[in-house]
């Protein structure tokens, strides 16, 4: 499709295809059945002729997920279609389970070596958490983690007996684990009761009506966390992913600003424990925007020791990485990508002090108390800029939608107003904020995300322009 793409720029191009999602890329469309003209017009013409179903919903959206191909993952189109993906979670469970709804919740991808994608599932109308991972054949580390993974899910099936801990389905080339198994996070692999013993073990109190563990977030490979009672568990799937949360969390205790105790450490199975806080997750950037910034402003004057170094170098390589996602997919951009990333390594700032700073700061790592915010995450607390958090916490509002730099200026003044002044060099750390976040739109595999992805770019280039 690349190579297509190329050649039909500025040309009028007949295509003839079975593909509903390549029809849907069309200006028109010409539905032939018997030999015979049954329908003309347009995707969304024919959507409204019969009906909106399903099958013709995918072609009248074409720009909602585009065709997407990588020479060394040939299979990522199909992991994104849910057709095709649904058939192969449908042959991982066995014969006789119907899925009744798949949804793509999020996709990790790096170009040429590996592709996760996460699937929210209905069986029986009950939620499930699916995950289909494809690897580079021709590359080490994929090879390698291929190995591992098989090895870890032997081990699971002869210690919990779980069938379904690793399938490798052979028509997709992907290999399909479905939650609680995830093979980089071993505390999942715990029952309830077992954790719950655990963790009566280290001290900490659960009461015998806690009941089931719940899932309260899962990023595949890379964290889960679960609410027991009146605790919080949250599982890494590294250990220096673990390590930091962990100094983050140790660290955090002695600033001033309200978080969530930290109740025990499992380094074993990289898990570690909160108390949970009563609250609401704020719903509005906005509005919680002046109490933020004062949060920022309280962290960064408090003293605390061991934290690890964050150059804006490590910012910057961040979104170069978010950058070459992009030029993957969409080719179109790569000229503007390199240009922006070329400016901004021109126009680094030399920033001389550091201080303590959350490291992802944004509404989603805070919760609204009755006695006012608190934060519950500190997994990338890090000694950074005084501009960092700030740029992290406006870059969250740039989404690719219309109007984000209305709300990014609605944002921007209550937030300075409770940090108190401008930090240094704030636009060049809210570009490279936004670049770093530009990705965003096809990880989330949000409608129209080619268009949302450029328009996050374009955000980026307006705030150092």
């Amino acid at each position: 499709m690349e190579g297509l793409s190329a050649l039909m720029r500025g040309r009028t191009t007949l295509l003839i295809t079975h593909a509903l999602e390549l029809a849907g890329t069309a200006d028109r469309v010409i539905l032939m059945r018997d030999g015979r003209i049954a329908r003309d017009g347009t995707p969304e013409e024919l959507l409204e002729e019969v009906g909106g179903t399903p099958a013709v919903a995918s072609a009248a959206a074409p720009a909602r997920r585009r065709l997407t191909h990588d020479p060394k993952l040939p299979q990522l189109g199909d992991l994104l279609d849910l057709e095709a993906a649904s058939a192969a979670l449908e042959r991982s469970l066995g014969a006789g389970r119907e899925l009744e709804d798949v949804e793509i919740s999020r996709v990790a991808y790096r170009p040429g070596v590996l592709a996760d994608v996460h699937y929210r599932v209905s069986i029986d109308g009950r939620r499930h958490d699916a995950v289909a991972s494809a690897l580079a054949a021709d590359h080490a580390k994929a090879r390698k983690r291929r190995r591992n993974w098989e090895q870890i899910a032997h081990e699971a099936r002869e210690r919990t007996g779980e069938p379904r801990a690793l399938f490798d389905d052979s028509e997709l080339d992907a290999l399909i684990t479905w939650l609680p198994f995830d093979p980089l996070l071993p505390a999942l692999n715990l029952s309830t009761q077992a954790l719950t013993l655990r963790l009566r073990q280290a001290g900490v109190e659960v009461g015998p009506d806690a009941g089931e563990a719940v899932y309260i977030g899962y990023k595949p490979r890379a964290r889960a966390v679960l609410g027991l009672d009146r605790h919080v568990l949250k599982a890494y799937g590294h250990e220096r992913q673990y390590g930091a949360a962990l100094t983050g969390l140790l660290a955090s205790q002695r600033t001033p600003v309200p978080a969530a105790a930290l109740e025990a450490a499992f380094p074993e199975l990289r898990l570690t424990v909160q108390k949970r806080l009563k609250g609401e997750l704020p719903d509005d950037a906005g509005a919680i925007a002046r109490e933020a910034g004062e949060l920022t402003r309280d962290l960064q004057r408090a003293d605390v020791s061991g934290l690890e170094r964050v150059g804006d170098e490590y910012h910057l390589a961040a979104a170069a990485r978010k950058s070459d996602i992009v030029a993957s997919l969409l080719p179109d951009l790569e000229g503007r990508l390199t240009a922006l990333l070329r400016k901004l390594m021109a126009t680094m700032p030399r920033v001389t002090r550091l201080v303590p700073c959350h490291g992802d700061f944004h509404p989603d790592q805070m919760i609204q108390t009755k006695k006012g915010l608190a934060v519950v995450d500190f997994d990338g607390m890090c000694l950074a800029a005084p501009a960092q958090d700030i740029a992290t916490y406006l870059a969250d509002v740039v989404r690719g939608r219309r109007r984000d730099d209305e709300r990014l200026e609605a944002v921007r003044e209550p937030l300075l107003d409770g940090y108190g002044r401008v930090p240094e060099s704030l636009d060049w750390y809210l570009a490279t904020a936004i670049l770093g976040r530009v990705a965003h739109p096809f990880q989330r595999q949000v409608e129209d995300w080619p268009a949302r992805v450029e328009a996050t770019l374009a955000a980026a280039e307006r705030a150092v322009s």
